[in-house]
């Protein structure tokens, strides 16, 4: 049974991490989708660096981003794409910043 610790929030959704099993869950909307660290951050840099930029005032659910490699995705609005770029920005800051602290942590031991 994982024991996730919530690295970010907002109105739509959470991204949690689980450190004894290391998955990364986000929750966005009605979907929920695990990663393994390096899915996450490859989902990250693709949403946050190369995912084209939508009016976040467009209220159409027409943008489709793949979530996985069976074909799944979230269709979303302008203004959720936004949302979900906001989540992902600060949770992958917060796992990057638990990470440097548990390296910190067994240099000291």
């Amino acid at each position: 049974m994982c024991n996730n610790q919530i690295l970010y929030q907002s109105k739509q959704g959470c991204v949690s991490y689980c450190a004894g099993c290391g998955h990364i869950q986000l929750i966005f909307g009605t979907v929920a989708v695990f990663f393994k660290p390096p899915q996450f951050q490859n989902f990250c840099d693709y949403m946050l660096h190369f995912f084209p930029n939508y009016d976040p005032n467009d209220n159409c659910k027409k943008i489709w981003i793949p979530i996985s490699q069976n074909h799944s995705s979230f269709i979303l609005n302008g203004a959720e794409t936004d949302e979900l770029r906001q989540l992902l920005q600060a949770a992958l800051k917060r796992y990057n910043l638990r990470q440097i602290i548990g390296q910190c942590q067994l240099c000291q031991n």
